[in-house]
């Protein structure tokens, strides 16, 4: 199962809001969803496309170097928003909208293979 954590992040009805907390937000996707092989699993390569492409235009849009780490079956970004101007938060908002939107979509479609968690951490 692949499994998704947004971290001091919340979804609702369509918006995507910054929650109160330390200023910290997070994405981590972890484990493979088991259709098929290494390789040919489509579900994994749909997660992974998105995450990958939600890491690079917080780079490349919001010009915001994350906190990344990666390896097999996982990858962890986090980014401070405190410091970060109101252009860089909303250039952020719309892109971890947009993976939320999309990740949201292919639980729909398989839900035995990949499960959203929002959470929230204050420290």
């Amino acid at each position: 199962m692949i499994k998704v954590i947004l971290t001091n992040i919340a979804f609702d009805r369509g918006f995507f809001l910054n929650r109160t907390g330390n200023g910290v937000i997070a994405l981590q996707v972890e484990g493979h969803a088991g259709l098929n092989k290494k390789g040919e699993d489509i579900v994994c390569s749909a997660v992974s496309a998105l995450a990958q492409t939600a890491v690079l235009s917080v780079s490349m849009l919001a010009g915001i170097e994350p906190d990344l780490r990666k390896r097999d079956g996982y990858i962890k970004m986090a980014v401070d928003t405190t410091s970060l101007d109101e252009h860089a938060v909303e250039t952020i908002r719309v892109i971890l909208g947009s993976f939320v939107i999309g990740i949201v979509e292919i639980v729909k479609a398989y839900p035995r293979q990949v499960r959203i968690e929002f959470k929230e951490e204050n420290t």
